[in-house]
Formats: C-alpha cells, structure tokens, sequence
C-alpha cells in the first residue's frame, strides 16, 4: 500500500468500532427456545399450569358435581313424594271398594261400621299425604305445561276426593232388579231415582287420575340429568284423565255403563 494511503487509514486507529449484526427469525426463534428451556422459566411454568389451571379444573368439576347432585336429590324427593302418595293412595283405594262392596250387598251393620271406621281412617290418610306431597310436586315441574297440567289435576283430585267421599256418605242405595254376584244394590252419587253416577263408576275414574299423574310424571332414575317438565304429551294425558267435569259426572257415567 502506497503511503498516501496508510495516512488515510491512520485517524482511525485507535478509536472503537462498532459491529451491527442483522438478526434473523430464525434467531429469535432460537432465543425464546433458550428461554423457555431455562430452569426458572420451566419452574413458573410448571407452578401456573399445577397450581391455577389445575385449581381452575378441580373447582369447575367440583361445581358440576354439586350441581348433578342437588338435581339428584331433587329428584329422589320427587320419587319419594310420588311414591308416598301412591302408597297413601292405595290404602284409600282398598278401603273405599271394600266399603262399597259391603253396602252394595247388604252386610251386616256391624260389618259395615267396622268398614266406615277403615274407611274414614284412609280417607284422612290420603288427603293428608295429598296436602303434604302435591305441592313438592308442584314446584319441581316449572314448564308452563306443566303448571297448567297441574291445576286442572289439583282441582280434579280435589273434586273427585270430595265427591266421593259425600257419595258414600249419603248412602244412597238402589236397587238392582237382579243380584249381581253379592250385590244386591248399587250406590248411587245423588237421587237414586235419577243419577245414573255411581260410587264405583266415581272411584274408577278418580283412580285412573291418580295413576295417570304417578305413572305418567314420576321421573326416571336414568334421566335426572335431564330437564323435567316438559313433555307435553305427558301433561295432556295426565290433564285429560283428571278433568273435574270428567271427575264428577261424565267419565264416572262411561265407567258405569261399560
């Protein structure tokens, strides 16, 4: 190199000099794969995916457990509502057609006082368990449909227990031209000359209501998880065979002339 050439270079020795080096992707890419292999990075990690999520994941389970089981629960106090009314109902059932069946064939009035006594015993039984348990029943079946099902079976019930019960107590008996088996008369529900509703024409509708809300509505133990209440079909079945003017007069008129 000529010598005019080495004095061109001389002011800058000495001074510091500076390198900029062009990074790539590829370079970061690098340096957060290092970042994230390092110890403490691994270690925060390890506590937030252990420790919140984990947390996180325990408590949402824990929720849903606790919902599925208040939902079972309630649904157990369902069955058990349903399940005591059946029984009730069953007692009054037995002892309402025995007492029918002893007047209809003229037992005895010992016989007969001791049936009246039975009687009144399940008919307390029965509105009792019936005041108790349909209102739980009430309240867990909150469709629309069902709220309106329920009235119509509310009031049924109500009508067809009353209305029987006063049947019987009345005692009004007619005479059947023939005996039937034991039965010498029918007990009729008003004026015996007229009213062609009878105590067994009554029960048998009253009892088709009762079962067609236990059988109909009792959930099933598979399908708590599922809504209730909102099958329709159901309620109108249910609906259908406890309509009060059914109760009262027109369904227990079809029952006896069958």
């Amino acid at each position: 190199m000529d010598k005019s050439r080495r004095n061109n270079w001389r002011p800058l020795a000495g001074r510091p000099v500076t390198v900029v080096r062009r990074t790539t992707p590829n370079d970061k890419s690098h340096a957060l794969s290092d970042f994230l292999k390092h110890p403490a990075v691994l270690l925060i990690l390890g506590f937030l995916l252990t420790g919140v999520v984990g947390t996180w994941l325990t408590n949402f389970h824990t929720e849903r457990q606790r919902v599925r089981d208040v939902s079972n629960r309630s649904m157990d106090n369902l069955r058990t509502s349903m399940d005591d009314l059946a029984a009730g109902y069953s007692q009054y059932f037995s002892r309402t057609v025995e007492l029918i069946r002893e007047v209809e064939s003229g037992a005895p009035k010992t016989e007969l006082a001791v049936s009246r006594g039975r009687y009144r015993d399940a008919y307390e039984h029965w509105k009792e368990r019936y005041d108790v348990n349909m209102p739980n029943i009430q309240q867990r079946y909150p469709s629309n449909a069902a709220t309106r099902a329920l009235r119509t079976v509310s009031a049924g019930i109500d009508i067809g227990m009353r209305d029987l019960n006063q049947c019987i107590n009345d005692n009004t008996l007619r005479s059947l031209p023939m005996k039937v088996g034991s039965r010498i008369y029918t007990l009729a529900c008003g004026d015996s000359s007229t009213s062609a509703v009878t105590a067994t024409g009554r029960i048998t509708v009253y009892t088709d209501c009762v079962q067609k809300l236990l059988s109909e509505m009792r959930p099933d133990p598979t399908k708590d998880e599922l809504p209730v209440g909102d099958d329709r079909k159901n309620w109108d079945i249910v609906a259908k065979a406890c309509d009060p003017e059914r109760l009262f007069s027109g369904g227990a008129e079809k029952a006896v002339q069958k």
